[in-house]
């Protein structure tokens, strides 16, 4: 009884796993192909919410550590916008694949 409700928790998380990966694939795409290749997440950020951008920053810095801003957010703020969606869809695909074998392997 017990084995049989894992299997369906994880077909379950697998579904769902799925569902987000698909729907950020597709922002990713959207974004490459609509918006400028060379656009990075801050002039996006700073594009959809302007002056917001130090505000965030100040956020980070001050619930954080100093290490957190410089060594995670900047990075990932000047990469291309369309790559941050992309690696959560990829993330989340895996995700799926994993529990779904999983679930079929019990």
């Amino acid at each position: 009884m017990r084995a049989a409700r894992r299997a369906e928790m994880r077909d379950a998380a697998a579904k769902l796993a799925s569902a987000v990966g698909a729907v950020s694939l597709v922002i990713s795409f959207f974004i490459a192909s609509m918006l400028s290749p060379l656009l990075n997440l801050m002039q996006l950020l700073a594009l959809q919410w302007p002056g917001r951008m130090t505000e965030l920053g100040h956020a980070i810095r001050s619930g954080t550590s100093l290490w957190w801003w410089e060594h995670v957010a900047i990075p990932l703020l000047v990469r291309p916008a369309w790559l941050l969606p992309a690696m959560i869809g990829m993330i989340c695909v895996g995700l799926a694949v994993q529990l779904s074998w999983a679930a079929k392997r019990r």
